[in-house]
């Protein structure tokens, strides 16, 4: 799927948004957040609808993870793209905005699936 790389534009263009200083920015402005380790009880306790979109080739969040939020949230269902990065609404935008429009509609997307 990379007939969309090209609208992919890199996310560290700027001096401020090279790791090293996101490292600095996200300690000094999420500290008391990144303090907090939520266990698989407290996800099983958030109730809402929840769309879980993932990628199955996405290497900065791997497809698993993706499956694992999908089944530790009791109302959550996963829409897989196979072959889709990190970036999978530029690689599948036909699936997946159609997908978002019917879910905030309140409808489950039919691929949609509960892992």
């Amino acid at each position: 799927m990379t007939a969309n790389a090209s609208k992919v534009r890199s996310q560290c263009a700027l001096e401020n948004e090279q790791p090293p200083v996101l490292e600095e920015h996200f300690a000094r402005s999420f500290a008391s957040q990144l303090k907090l380790v939520p266990s698989k009880d407290d996800f099983r306790r958030i109730i809402v609808p929840s769309l879980v979109i993932h990628g199955t080739f996405d290497r900065n969040a791997p497809y698993g993870s993706g499956r694992e939020w999908a089944s530790t949230l009791p109302n959550a269902r996963l829409l897989t793209i196979p072959g889709a990065g990190h970036a999978a609404w530029l690689e599948a935008p036909e699936v997946i905005f159609p997908a978002i429009r019917q879910f905030l509609r309140g409808e489950w997307p039919k691929e949609a699936v509960k892992p």
